[in-house]
């Protein structure tokens, strides 16, 4: 077990917003470190909090990222107001470095591609809905179309059963 200044996977999910089994992946492709300890076939995580904080700092929370899905405006304006907060905190901590004048350029550089990125994905939606609608439309087109050959084959067979047919050969002489 961790000791009681680490943390276990579950205890991180909950810090993260997201599931234990997401944690050991996460520390299994090294985006999140810990201590591995084996006991038997079981393997157990200590994770420091610093760690876990580090990686809210440069990730976010899980809870706050969208997984699939229409592209949400609202997100794309949060994520667009984290920028700006990132960017004012940079401003404020390093405007007496040349480093300040980087940051904020690749803060700038970060929120125009996150503005062409939310554009990308308002367009994808847009045509999404278009295939639908279009789908929806040759449907009803095919659902028309089948109506009028049930149609045909009734006029058919009203002309078919009102032929009557000559049950021997005397009735063709008739």
């Amino acid at each position: 077990m961790p000791p009681p200044t680490d943390m276990t996977p579950p205890q991180a999910a909950e810090v993260l917003g997201c599931t234990a089994p997401t944690v050991r992946s996460l520390i299994i492709d090294g985006a999140l470190r810990a201590v591995a300890t084996k006991k038997g076939n079981r393997t157990f995580y200590a994770i420091r909090r610093e760690d876990v904080d580090a990686y809210v700092e440069e990730h976010g929370t899980f809870d706050r990222r969208r997984r699939g899905g229409a592209a949400d405006p609202a997100a794309g304006s949060s994520l667009a107001g984290e920028v700006r907060s990132l960017r004012r905190l940079v401003e404020g901590r390093l405007a007496d470095s040349s480093d300040a004048v980087a940051e904020i350029v690749a803060l700038r550089e970060a929120l125009q591609l996150q503005r062409a990125a939310m554009a990308v994905l308002l367009e994808a939606d847009a045509d999404r809905a278009a295939g639908v609608k279009h789908m929806r439309d040759a449907m009803e087109c095919f659902d028309r179309a089948d109506a009028k050959r049930q149609h045909a084959i009734e006029l058919l067979d009203r002309v078919v059963g009102s032929l009557t047919l000559p049950r021997t050969t005397a009735d063709l002489t008739n």
